[in-house]
């Protein structure tokens, strides 16, 4: 059966079917513990009955979640390679990176893969709720995990670097001095530079 979902307290949400109040608990509301089960008021559910004692009436709202995210998962596993480009939700952020759920199954995006610039927390990029478009890495049916890609090759900097400046291309920068190199501190001014590649380049 469905519903909508009322309101939400302390002990879980209130679901209004067909003008009947059915209590669904916390932890039959939503699939994992950290998720913010108060989002749920507004939406739209299915559920099941799980408890019905006179006017107290039970119902489980991940029960059918389950069932879904299931067959979601069967079809992946069945269709997924490496490459495939797939619409993820992101669900969790740790220190390492953040999970992604694919269609019924959760990737790692690890925090290497989220951008290419050097950050410190998955959370300078993504955000729990955020829609997003991934890529498989790699993956293990057996031990059921995914990695997955988040940054795509067309915004590295040397890949847009080598797109911008024509190759041959000369120009002045400034040098910062190294300990390695011995230069004079007018040399350090200045340098002219001449573009033969994103990853090399001849001074004058």
């Amino acid at each position: 059966m469905e519903g909508d979902v009322m309101e939400a307290n302390k002990g879980g949400v209130v679901v209004n079917v067909k003008g009947v109040r059915v209590f669904v608990p916390r932890s039959q509301a939503t699939m994992r513990r950290d998720e913010d089960y108060t989002k749920l008021v507004g939406q739209h559910v299915q559920l099941v009955i799980t408890e019905c004692a006179g006017r107290k009436i039970v119902g489980s709202i991940n029960k059918v979640t389950a069932e879904a995210n299931k067959a979601k998962r069967e079809e992946f596993w069945a269709n997924v390679e490496v490459g495939k480009q797939y619409k993820g939700v992101v669900k969790s952020l740790t220190s390492y990176g953040a999970f992604v759920d694919v269609g019924g199954v959760d990737g790692l995006c690890h925090i290497s893969e989220l951008s290419w610039n050097n950050i410190k927390h998955p959370s300078e990029v993504v955000k729990v709720g955020d829609e997003i478009e991934v890529y498989v890495k790699s993956y293990d049916p057996e031990n059921q995990k995914v990695s997955l890609g988040y940054k795509k090759e067309e915004d590295n900097p040397w890949v847009k670097l080598e797109n911008e400046v024509p190759v041959g291309t000369e120009f002045t920068a400034p040098l910062s001095p190294s300990p390695s190199l011995a230069l004079s501190s007018a040399s350090c001014r200045a340098l002219t530079v001449s573009f033969t590649s994103a990853r090399s380049a001849t001074s004058a």
